[in-house]
C-alpha cells in the first residue's frame, strides 16, 4: 500500500510533477513563473497522495464494535493501489473493499469529496483520475 511519501517518490508521479509547468496552461493561470507552477504541481501531487491513502492499518481503534464511519470505511479497504500511466495520462486508484464491513454507499458518503479533489489534482497535472472498486470502474 502506498502512502503520500511513496506516491511522491514514485518515478511516474515525479515525471508528472516535473511536467507540471507545461500542464498548468490548461487551467488558465496568468502567472506562468516556474516557481509558481512547481508549487501548484507539488500541491496536486500531495493532494493525490493524501486523498488516496485509505487502508485498514490507518484504524487505530481495535474495537470493531465502537468503529465510527471513518474507521469502518478505512478498515473495509483490504487493498489500495495507485497506478500511474504516463503514456495514457492516467492515474488510477484501485480499491478492494470488504462490503460485509462497509457498503459502497458508505464509502462514497465519506470519500466522494476526496475523490473529486483527486480528479481536479490529476487534471492539474494533465491526467485523468480513475477509481475502481472490487474490479469495477467507478469514476
Amino acid at each position: 500500500m502506498l502512502n503520500y511519501k511513496d506516491i511522491l517518490r514514485n518515478k511516474e508521479v515525479k515525471a508528472f510533477l516535473k511536467k507540471g509547468n507545461e500542464n498548468l496552461g490548461v487551467l488558465g493561470y496568468t502567472d506562468h513563473s516556474e516557481k509558481h507552477c512547481a508549487v501548484v504541481a507539488k500541491r496536486a501531487g500531495m493532494i493525490l497522495a493524501d486523498k488516496t491513502d485509505v487502508r485498514r492499518n490507518r484504524v487505530r481503534n481495535k474495537d470493531k464494535a465502537s468503529f465510527d464511519k471513518h474507521d469502518r470505511v478505512n478498515y473495509a479497504v483490504t487493498n489500495a493501489t495507485v497506478k500511474v500511466n504516463p503514456q495514457k495520462h492516467l492515474i488510477t486508484l484501485n480499491l478492494q473493499i470488504d462490503e460485509e464491513i462497509c457498503t459502497m454507499y458508505e464509502y462514497f458518503e465519506i470519500f466522494l469529496g476526496r475523490m473529486m479533489m483527486c480528479r481536479r489534482a490529476a487534471e492539474l497535472l494533465g491526467a485523468r483520475f480513475k477509481l475502481t472498486a472490487n474490479g469495477s470502474k467507478i469514476l
